[in-house]
């Protein structure tokens, strides 16, 4: 009887732990693409095939929570912890891997301890699937609640959480920059990323290692635009010492530009071509997955 109460026990641990991953990476698909690219180095098909993941780890999740379909679902978890050990692997041979992503910003564990918990959660799986009491009796009820759930998540992943912006854009591909009320000479002299911010903003601020990546690419300038006041600029200056000059633009405009901080402007020859906000990707992880889109850009061509 006390094996058929850990069993229970290993099955509701599982059922959470799949469902904390799924919402780890609903939430922040666009991170987790991320990682995929810049630290497992994996082809962008796997970035593609990754959207549904979410809404498989919710399904089994969910499923052993509920105790419907347990042994198919314990089952799947032993394919899939394994999978994500091998993975895993394949990222520290191969990759640039320092930590797993799994859980995303709930536990952030480095690739060693993540394969040594996906092992326990295996053993945990299994210890569930010897020593399983019964075989719970098909519902559909739980049937169509799981179906419902994976819809749900599925039609969640990678959406904003910010609010979406509803104004007319002040921002048009293939149009000038609007005026900015600040002589910007770099912006005449080919491609050149302008990073939004403001010295306050704590995303920002952590974004400054992947911005600062773009300074290897020698095709490339970068300048800095912020709303933000002298002292608070100056903080910000001597304490992450951006290696690119920063010009002040008043509220007024900062608002106008309707940007999600931080974010990049991508301007070649006082054109805009394109524009990333939010979560900053860094300049390897866009040569991974947009090499001949990102190649067009600095070299003034059209983008499709």
């Amino acid at each position: 009887m006390r094996l058929e109460y850990l069993s229970i026990g290993f099955r509701l641990l599982l059922g959470f732990f799949w469902l904390i991953a799924a919402a780890s990476k609903a939430s922040d698909f666009g991170g987790f693409v991320e990682l995929l690219g810049e630290q497992y180095q994996l082809p962008r098909l796997f970035a593609y095939a990754a959207f549904l993941l979410p809404s498989i780890e919710t399904l089994l999740g969910l499923t052993l929570l509920l105790g419907f379909r347990v042994r198919e679902a314990l089952w799947a978890s032993i394919v899939m912890l394994a999978g994500f050990c091998l993975l895993i692997g394949y990222g520290l041979l191969g990759g640039n891997l320092e930590s797993c992503g799994c859980l995303g910003s709930f536990s952030d564990l480095s690739p060693p301890l993540a394969i040594f918990r996906n092992i326990g959660c295996m053993l945990a799986a299994y210890c569930a699937l010897r020593f399983e009491p019964f075989q719970p009796q098909f519902n559909p009820w739980k049937g169509w609640l799981i179906g419902s759930a994976c819809v749900l998540v599925a039609l969640a992943t990678g959406t904003s959480r910010e609010k979406p912006h509803f104004q007319t854009p002040t921002l048009i591909y293939g149009q000038p920059l609007p005026q900015l009320g600040v002589d910007i000479p770099e912006l005449s002299q080919g491609s050149v990323a302008l990073i939004v911010f403001h010295a306050g903003c704590s995303k920002c601020w952590d974004a400054m290692p992947q911005i600062q990546t773009f300074q290897n690419e020698p095709r490339l300038k970068l300048v800095g635009l912020t709303p933000s006041s002298g002292d608070e600029l100056k903080i910000f200056q001597d304490t992450l010492q951006p290696p690119f000059p920063i010009y002040s633009i008043s509220q007024e405009t900062y608002e106008a530009l309707d940007q999600k901080i931080p974010a990049i402007l991508l301007v070649h020859n006082g054109i805009l071509r394109a524009h990333l906000e939010g979560r900053m990707p860094s300049l390897a992880s866009i040569q991974h997955f947009s090499k001949d889109w990102f190649d067009k850009f600095l070299n003034g061509q059209a983008l499709p």
